[in-house]
This record gives C-alpha cells, sequence and structure tokens, in this order.
C-alpha cells in the first residue's frame, strides 16, 4: 500500500473522510483527515501542516511506527502461511 510507504518515510498524511484510509489515518493520529470535494478543507490541512513543524514531526513519527507494526505483520503473516502450508504438504 503507497500509504504505508508513505508513512513508513515519516510523512504526514492528508487522507478524505472516506473508504479505507479511515481504517489506517487517525485524524490527528497519523495524519489529517479533509473533507471529501471540499477543497477548502484540503487547503486548511495543507496550511495546518504547513504551518506547523512540531506537528508535521509528530503526524509523522506516529505514522513510521504503524508502518512497521504493519510491516512485521504482514511479513509474519507470510511466514506463518509457509510454515503452515510446509506441515500441510509434509502430513498430506
Amino acid at each position: 500500500m503507497v500509504i504505508l510507504e508513505v508513512m513508513a518515510h515519516k510523512l504526514p498524511i492528508i487522507s478524505i473522510d472516506e473508504g479505507g484510509m479511515l481504517d489506517i489515518v487517525g485524524d490527528g493520529v497519523e495524519g489529517l483527515i479533509c473533507e471529501k470535494k471540499n477543497p477548502i478543507s484540503l487547503a486548511d490541512c495543507i496550511a495546518k501542516l504547513l504551518d506547523d513543524m512540531e506537528l508535521r514531526a509528530t503526524l509523522g513519527d506516529a505514522g513510521y511506527k504503524k508502518s512497521i507494526v504493519s510491516l512485521l505483520d504482514s511479513a509474519l503473516s507470510i511466514e506463518w502461511s509457509k510454515f503452515c502450508f510446509r506441515i500441510l504438504l509434509r502430513y498430506n
């Protein structure tokens, strides 16, 4: 997912208030959420990040931590699946 790659670079996220992004990006946690099809809302989010270096760093750090956990979970899931598959092959 592109969003996790961006988070892995410690960059804050601006996303819309719809779909799967709300499961990944918490408003004010890993990024900022703007209203869909609302350019003023998007501009406000951009301005907020441009004006607040500390907020950018805080959101970026939180996103980085979340991306690492997510990537580790994915890697462990793949390894677990491989392990289970090897056991099934051995006993079938």
